[in-house]
């Protein structure tokens, strides 16, 4: 594990952990910025703004990488609790980021996160973290949100190669000892690498643990995860697909593997018919009411066999 440099923000004693392969004069003159200077640059601009977080993508000039700011703000008033027993969330996403390169898995390149003392009790800690843009990717969910409907056998073999990527990448993610609380789709980037393969790349890593839950659980709760989406390209068997990518990762055998996907779709189905209740009485227009009814029918078709 490559150490860190640690040095002290003397405007607000925002303690900062830069990564040394990135440490130069520019870098720290920008981590030195409150929030309100850096939106002030021209080269910056706010891509996110939501109330528990903000994403900053900052240009460099001399054809380097782009930069993305993140600072958490809390969810709840439950954050702000759980600060007092554990780091700070840029801390856990710094290291949520070095354990899954430790097992080869790829996230963004880490350049620097920083840390402020909590002025309050009843205040979370002022936390971001700092990477570099991945070139040329793209979020895994738009991606098959965008995916054609009418696709050609090379576009199907495609996706299909992907979806068996993130099955693996789950595998290899709990063989080393990791549990993601919150492997979702939209928290993985997609890029093609040489010969078209897809290289994924996971970001959002402060809800990355080292822990091993007992049983079937950990695979359970992330394979769930992963297959609860409705995107109108991917089927049943598509999720059938990652669950079978994991097992042969994982080594499973053939019975064990088969028990994992039929605990999962169990899981799925329960989540997806609170779901669709819930639809149907709010008739929210936005819900996938129809893709929830298909995927419905097909876990039950399933669990018949």
């Amino acid at each position: 594990m490559t150490r860190e440099q640690n040095i002290i923000r003397a405007a607000n004693a925002c303690r900062l952990h830069i990564h040394p392969s990135c440490d130069d004069p520019d870098l720290r003159e920008l981590l030195r910025l409150d929030v309100e200077s850096l939106l002030a640059l021209p080269n910056a601009k706010a891509v996110r703004d939501t109330s528990h977080a903000l994403l900053v993508r900052i240009e460099r000039a001399q054809g380097r990488p782009a930069l993305y700011w993140k600072e958490f703000r809390p969810r709840c008033r439950m954050d702000t609790i759980k600060e007092f027993f554990r780091r700070s969330k840029a801390a856990r996403a710094w290291q949520g980021s070095l354990d899954l390169q430790r097992i080869r898995l790829r996230t963004a390149r880490l350049v620097a996160y920083g840390e402020a003392p909590r002025r309050s009790p009843f205040r979370m800690g002022r936390s971001f973290i700092v990477t570099e843009e991945v070139a040329d990717a793209v979020n895994l969910l738009a991606f098959l949100l965008n995916f054609p409907s009418q696709p050609s056998v090379r576009e199907l073999s495609r996706k299909r190669m992907i979806l068996r990527e993130v099955g693996r990448a789950a595998g290899r993610m709990h063989e080393g000892g990791l549990y993601h609380g919150d492997l979702r789709l939209g928290n993985i980037l997609l890029r093609f690498g040489g010969e078209e393969r897809p290289e994924l790349y996971f970001v959002d890593t402060d809800r990355v643990l080292r822990r091993r839950l007992p049983g079937n659980r950990a695979a359970v709760h992330n394979l769930m995860q992963i297959m609860f989406l409705f995107v109108p390209g991917v089927t049943l068997s598509d999720r059938l697909r990652i669950v079978e990518a994991y097992a042969w990762e994982r080594a499973l055998g053939r019975t064990a593997a088969r028990r994992l996907a039929k605990s999962t779709c169990a899981w799925v189905q329960r989540r997806v018919r609170r779901r669709l209740r819930i639809a149907v009485i709010e008739r929210d227009p936005r819900e996938p009411v129809a893709e929830m009814q298909r995927l419905l029918q097909g876990i039950e078709a399933l669990r018949r066999t």
